[in-house]
């Protein structure tokens, strides 16, 4: 009768043991699938923004671009201090347009001036993005981002 009890006490202390280990398996699996779908998620977020941050930029700066070479024009523009809560540069050269994130997985968005690079206009500029605003100023052939 003993040996009985006692291989029935073994046998309901492996029944819990088991059922916390797979508890822990499931609570490890939830925890491993929610934060892959985080990054995913934050990182589609993130080059979302970049776009949007871009188009705004691009817009404006052909729009100061279609204006005739005499005029003097300036855009003020108040873009989002962070992306994904990190800090970005926006960078302006006669080649092209970059946006880089700062972070630990540095994220560079470029993008190329068809019509204004094969013009004699001149592109340049660089900011930081926690700025208070962005001004884009036209003077005569050149467009200055500060």
């Amino acid at each position: 009768m003993a040996k009985e009890k006692r291989s029935k006490a073994e046998s309901m202390i492996f029944e819990q043991v088991l059922l916390f280990g797979m508890g822990v398996i499931i609570f490890v699996a939830c925890f491993s699938a929610f934060s892959i779908y985080q990054s995913y998620f934050s990182a589609v977020s993130s080059n979302d923004q970049i776009e949007q941050v871009r188009d705004i930029l691009v817009s404006s700066i052909m729009k100061l671009s279609q204006k005739g070479y005499e005029m003097e024009s300036t855009i003020e523009l108040d873009l989002p201090r962070t992306i994904d809560g990190k800090a970005y540069i926006i960078e302006l050269n006669d080649e092209s347009f970059t946006i880089a994130l700062q972070g630990t997985k540095p994220i560079e968005k470029t993008s190329v001036f068809f019509n204004i690079g094969q013009s004699e206009l001149l592109l340049s500029g660089r900011v930081i993005s926690t700025s208070d605003s962005v001004l884009i100023y036209k003077k005569e052939n050149e467009i200055i981002m500060v």
